[in-house]
């Protein structure tokens, strides 16, 4: 059978190779790498720098020129295309800006931290760089606060007294930071080019929009 075997190959190699591959191939490895093709009888044949394999399947003679590596075949469906990244939100570069200090305790803060606080100019600046001033409060004043709209600023500032408390202009997250040193830590932090501050809890206060102020 062998003999028939080569003798068939060499005379299909003589005319053509058949269109088309269809055998498969097993490689094992180790030391040296055995490469079968899947057959019950096969011939492997080199010819003009080629490789021919001449193989019985299913008692049918199949001739096929021998590739390596095998092409792969196709992949997992990669499903549609998500498209682009989304990009995060843009930092805001505008702010509501509240302070919140005990008035009990103002003998404690530096002369720099009190005139932040009293500071008429630096209010004005505020408005001049486009951020609101929603206030000085002494969280004292949530008991008797009508306005909703303080409520989410007081819920998150608690046990974070003497404190700074910002949120975009349309409204969001309340974001926390010590109370500045000075005027100029202010604008770093206004500007963003001071650290970030601890991560909000898991449901952070929010103000729900341009009325959060008084």
């Amino acid at each position: 059978m062998k003999r028939v075997l080569q003798a068939l190959a060499v005379f299909v190699l003589t005319v053509g190779l058949a269109a088309g591959q269809t055998l498969q191939f097993e490689v094992q490895g180790g030391p040296v790498l055995t490469i079968k093709a899947k057959a019950e009888q096969q011939q492997w044949l080199v010819l003009g720098g080629k490789t021919i394999v001449a193989a019985v399947v299913d008692g049918r003679l199949v001739i096929q020129e021998f590739a390596w590596p095998p092409e792969p075949g196709p992949g997992p469906d990669p499903g549609p295309d998500p498209g682009p990244d989304p990009k995060p939100d843009p930092t805001p570069t505008h702010w509501q800006a509240a302070f919140f200090v005990e008035s009990n305790n103002l003998d404690n803060l530096t002369p720099a931290q009190q005139s932040l606080l009293a500071s008429l100019l630096v209010r004005k600046d505020l408005e001049a760089k486009g951020h609101r001033l929603v206030g000085v409060f002494d969280p004292d004043a949530m008991a008797t606060a009508t306005d909703p709209a303080l409520k989410p600023w007081f819920s998150a500032v608690q046990g974070k007294i003497p404190c700074l408390a910002l949120a975009p202009m349309d409204g969001g997250t309340i974001k926390v930071f010590p109370l500045p040193e000075s005027k100029d830590a202010l604008w770093k932090i206004l500007e963003g080019k001071t650290l970030p501050p601890p991560s909000p809890p898991k449901q952070p206060p929010v103000c729900t929009g341009p009325r959060c102020r008084p």
